[in-house]
């Protein structure tokens, strides 16, 4: 682990396979709802309710980093609770060289009550689930969460979830039987309907994905490269870390959308 103190910024560096990760995935998942997913790190806020919670994780970094680098523990704590309630950014350093692919079983258990299960625990894909789902979480475990759905609004977070093709170095496959959606409206004549809608969520096309990157259909791999480069660039989370809620959520969208378009299109010249 490496503890890295900027001006506006504590930044972890952390390897997942090291004996200390497991705490700090814990850490992470405890924290859930105020955090920004980025592609290789997560970006956790200040939440005043959450002080208790950040600062004895700050303190078992803290003890870890300075028993690892035989520096005193207390004077390096001093020097972090110092940076008062700046981000904390969690940096995967050394995660999978490739994408894992992660299944996420959903299935209606009730009207407007879904269960969402992970194919094996991992307190980082929940985590982000518990993010994107709040504030419509009934209760969660690391091998998933229930979910309450008897809103609209809750439903097409769910429908929104389902274009999310990854998150950090995984990538998510959603499945569900075919009884997910008769059940999970109650109504089988409303099934079609719903289905269709997520389909047409799903598998829109990929002229979008060209809009996203500013692109003609005929654009070639090196014109989808370099407009990815740059917008990329140009939207990155970490511009604005510092500005104002609105506007950090306003980058990550436009920044996810531009890491969907490009993997899809990239992809999609493959298949070709």
């Amino acid at each position: 682990m490496k503890i890295i103190l900027q001006s506006k910024m504590i930044v972890l560096q952390v390897d997942h396979r090291a004996d200390y990760f497991s705490w700090i995935s814990s850490f992470i998942l405890d924290y859930s709802g105020d955090l920004l997913y980025l592609p290789k790190a997560i970006l956790m806020f200040h939440d005043p309710k959450k002080s208790s919670l950040r600062k004895k994780f700050l303190e078992r970094a803290s003890k870890y980093f300075a028993r690892s680098h035989e520096i005193s523990y207390n004077f390096y704590l001093r020097s972090i609770l110092r940076q008062g309630t700046v981000p904390i950014k969690i940096e995967l350093v050394k995660m999978h060289s490739s994408s894992t692919m992660s299944r996420i079983r959903l299935q209606a258990t009730a009207t407007g009550r879904v269960g969402i299960t992970l194919s094996r625990p991992n307190h980082l894909l929940v985590a982000f689930l518990r993010t994107e789902l709040e504030p419509y979480v009934s209760a969660w475990h690391p091998s998933g969460l229930v979910l309450n759905v008897h809103e609209q609004e809750a439903k097409e977070k769910l429908e929104r979830l389902f274009t999310r093709k990854w998150v950090l170095y995984y990538r998510l496959r959603f499945v569900y039987d075919e009884e997910f959606l008769d059940t999970l409206n109650g109504r089988s004549h409303q099934k079609e309907r719903y289905r269709r809608n997520v389909h047409n969520t799903i598998s829109e096309g990929i002229g979008k994905y060209y809009r996203v990157l500013e692109l003609s259909s005929n654009a070639s791999a090196d014109a989808i490269k370099k407009s990815y480069k740059k917008l990329a660039k140009r939207y990155h989370p970490d511009r604005v870390f510092t500005h104002d809620a609105t506007t950090v959520s306003q980058y990550t969208q436009r920044f996810q959308m531009l890491q969907e378009a490009y993997t899809v299109l990239m992809e999609n010249r493959k298949v070709c």
